[in-house]
């Protein structure tokens, strides 16, 4: 049993991860989901200590582990000045709560090293899990839109989108983004018809989600295959781009999605309705904070909000809770291991890009507990496919 465990142990991290993910989805849409009664955040916590643990013990990435450890702690320098005005207990979930949140940055790091450790052979078991349950997840969306069922919506009856029972619709955007880019890596390196059959199918679900930021990366992953992925004629490229662009704009206007963002453009702005209300998050809780600063909130950050994130962009949450330093070392950490390509490897850092570009515009895509382990897959067997 133990050799069992041992073998498919990134496998059973997998499921139990997503199983828990569905439990809380379900806690959302019928009662409050707090702290206490977020089942996935014990199970997870146990696991990213476990596995600290363990690379800590093998000396395996530790000069990476150290930074890690400090990025954590990073967040508690200015939490300090507040250490002398707090009640025992609510400092103790307030230091509980800074912790939780500045670590799903770097979640996904301590996940990577951990999987990147396994043998190939292992973790090709994984992504038979991960490909199984990207196929159910994208069937489920389907029969939702299919069904018109209310449970799955992303944004209620007003707005068009389905959803997976799985996660709100950012880290659900960078949840389809992050299986579209490993089936077609899939397809590029098998020419398999089940392969490309499931990206259909997960591209599909992906554009049912509803959300501006899918429909960009759509936007932009079709702009990437003809400009590297396919050799055309210069004509016949900019013919069928045009059609598929025109597509994705037809369905974003038969969809709905255009007008909505039409009518809160004409009653707020334009800027407003393109960032989702983002920049009056900015404008009205961003700038007020940072204007109480001192100078060394700038370096390491200073923000006492008990509501977080606060812009709902992950770029600026950050600099909120961890300041320039912190910024710095959260790029240094996931470019040198989650994203420590090949030059060459021309998809793996188009989908470093989107990640990028997505986590400045959109909130939950940095701080993506809940996309952690996908997010650690697929940049491992990105790397794998680079050495093979």
């Amino acid at each position: 049993m133990l050799k069992c465990i041992e073998k498919n142990l990134v496998s059973c991290i997998l499921i139990l991860f997503f199983f828990f993910d569905v439990v809380n989805f379900f806690q959302s849409r019928y009662s409050e989901l707090v702290i206490s009664n977020t089942v996935s955040i014990f199970w997870k916590g146990f696991v990213e200590v476990a596995i600290l643990a363990y690379l800590l013990y093998t000396r395996n990435h530790r000069n990476i582990l150290y930074i890690i450890i400090c990025f954590i702690f990073i967040p508690l320098i200015w939490y300090f000045e507040y250490l002398f005005i707090a009640t025992p207990e609510k400092l103790f979930l307030s230091i509980v709560k800074i912790i939780r949140d500045v670590n799903k940055f770097i979640f996904p790091v301590v996940l990577f090293l951990f999987v990147k450790s396994y043998p190939y052979q292992k973790i090709n078991s994984s992504l038979k899990v991960f490909e199984g349950l990207y196929l159910i997840m994208a069937t489920i969306v389907v029969v939702a839109f299919l069904f018109d069922l209310p449970l799955l919506y992303t944004y209620g009856a007003n707005r068009f989108g389905f959803t997976p029972p799985f996660a709100g619709r950012n880290e659900i955007t960078l949840f389809w983004i992050i299986g579209i880019i490993y089936l077609y890596s899939r397809c590029r390196s098998t020419l398999s018809y089940k392969y490309y059959g499931m990206l259909f199918l997960v591209s599909f679900a992906s554009l049912l989600l509803g959300t501006k930021a899918v429909l960009l990366f759509h936007f932009c992953f079709v702009i990437y295959l003809f400009l590297f992925e396919f050799k055309l004629k210069p004509f016949n490229k900019l013919s069928i781009i045009s059609i598929v662009i025109l597509g994705i704009i037809s369905f974003a206007v038969f969809s709905g999605i255009v007008d909505f963002f039409l009518v809160i453009s004409k009653e707020h702005g334009v800027l407003t309705g393109l960032t989702s209300k983002r920049n009056l998050l900015f404008i009205h809780d961003f700038l007020p904070i940072t204007k109480g600063w001192h100078w060394w909130n700038f370096l390491w950050g200073g923000c006492f909000k008990d509501k977080f994130p606060i812009v709902e962009m992950d770029i600026f949450d950050l600099f909120l809770m961890v300041g320039i330093i912190g910024v710095i070392g959260y790029f240094y950490l996931i470019f040198n291991t989650l994203f420590k390509f090949n030059a060459k490897n021309k998809l793996a850092w188009f989908f470093v890009s989107q990640f990028v570009i997505l986590g400045a515009l959109a909130g939950h895509v940095y701080a993506s507990g809940i996309n952690a382990i996908w997010l650690a897959l697929l940049c491992v067997f990105l790397h794998r496919v680079e050495q093979s």
